[in-house]
């Protein structure tokens, strides 16, 4: 029962995605460099985090 709903809900989320893709793609487009963006900038922070425990562990 659970699975059915969870496929269900999956199927409408992609249909969505593949609706904003064709009547939008520039915006698309927008939207997932921003969020790509937003991705690389958390593991840069992530990064930095680790290199200042380091240094003041060690």
């Amino acid at each position: 029962m659970l699975s059915t709903i969870r496929r269900i809900l999956l199927l409408l989320v992609l249909a969505f995605f593949l609706y904003a893709v064709i009547t939008n793609p520039d915006q698309a487009a927008e939207i997932g460099r921003a969020g790509w963006d937003l991705i690389r900038a958390g593991w840069h922070s992530l990064g930095e985090h680790v290199d200042q425990l380091r240094a003041a562990l060690g």
